[in-house]
């Protein structure tokens, strides 16, 4: 357990009776900027001080003890919700949706078909090997299922990126792409690949959406 070094220099003050009656306002000083550290240490100056005025009594010395046990536990205490409130700001709350595995993952290739941080949803790529009207439009409607899992739809969409291995055929087939959004178009960037992470797919589309707070 870590105990500051001003707090040992306290300590050492408290315990030995050649400066016990040190100048109040000395340790007041140190108090100060022990207490900036931890608010455990007001039983730590309150044993202190009581030893000031009554340092000839056994039973103070007793509740000095006692006040400083109380004040090394409180330092503990207080570091152990510290780290953990520090812990708590750095970790990310992920919910996770994977058509139905119950891990709600896939664990071979290492993804989640959709992860929601906060009312955001990441929705990984929907790929086909289909780059046609016919198989842009079941692209289109996998990604719609993947919103409809948390209440969401096309209107939610904020942010599309589009990638294909032939760009200019894409363009003929955007038809099916248009009717799933219905005139309320995403920002939206289309990239030409030379290949995809599946083999044969020619087409893979992901999305980000924005929940309203009215879905589930």
């Amino acid at each position: 357990m870590y105990i500051p070094k001003c707090m040992v220099t306290l300590v050492k003050r408290v315990c030995n009776p050649h400066v016990a009656n040190m100048p109040l306002f000395s340790s007041a000083m140190l108090y100060s900027r022990i207490r900036l550290q931890n608010p455990a240490f007001d039983y730590l100056y309150l044993a202190y001080y009581s030893y000031i005025q009554l340092n000839e009594c056994s039973m103070t010395k007793l509740s000095v003890l006692l006040l400083l046990l109380l004040a090394i536990a409180g330092c503990k205490v207080s570091k152990t919700t510290t780290a953990q409130a520090e812990h708590a700001k750095t970790t990310i709350v992920k919910e996770k949706w994977h058509w139905n595995n119950a891990q709600k993952q896939n664990e071979s290739a290492g993804y989640a078909q959709v992860v929601r941080v906060g009312n955001t949803l990441y929705i990984s790529g929907i790929p086909t090997s289909d780059l046609s009207s016919k198989g842009v439009a079941n692209v289109y409607k996998a990604l719609g299922d993947c919103l409809k899992a948390f209440g969401a739809s096309s209107k939610n969409v904020v942010k599309e990126t589009l990638y294909t291995t032939d760009i200019e055929t894409m363009k003929k087939c955007n038809d099916p792409r248009k009717e799933f959004y219905k005139g309320d178009y995403p920002a939206a960037s289309w990239v030409q690949v030379s290949r995809l992470y599946e083999p044969e797919a020619k087409l893979e589309v992901e999305l980000i959406a924005v929940l309203l707070g009215d879905e589930k």
